[in-house]
């Protein structure tokens, strides 16, 4: 015959509390996992179809061509810059601020800037 005591009753349900304890623990953990992975390849896609929104833009041909057009009028090129201090000069004391982003501008050169519409020599700034 099987004797069961209520001490071995006791033992028996702290064991499955402290069973069901862990077991949620990692349910809980295995959720925020999830969410997070979800939301964090939710915002990597959105950033991703932002930026082809943004890089369309700034390929529209109109402001291509008039970019095109003034940068023509000074004999220089249009250029592609890794920020969006572009070629300009900047006043001496002036804070400059770019932005890193691919932007479209005027090429005047190695010893040349733009400043005002214009090509100026770089040590006139």
């Amino acid at each position: 015959m099987l004797c069961i005591s209520a001490v071995d009753v006791n033992k028996a349900l702290r064991h499955s509390k402290d069973i069901m304890k862990k077991f949620i623990s990692i349910f809980i953990s295995f959720f925020i996992v999830v969410s997070l992975v979800y939301y964090f390849s939710k915002s990597t896609q959105e950033s991703s179809s932002n930026s082809k929104k943004y890089s369309q833009s700034d390929s529209d041909n109109s402001s291509e061509k008039n970019l095109k057009t003034v940068c023509e009028k000074e004999g220089v090129s249009v250029k592609l810059f890794s920020n969006t201090c572009v070629d300009e000069c900047y006043p001496t004391g002036e804070e400059r601020v770019c932005g890193m982003a691919l932007t479209y501008g005027c090429d005047c050169g190695p010893d040349k800037c733009w400043y005002e519409g214009k090509c100026i020599p770089s040590d006139d700034n």
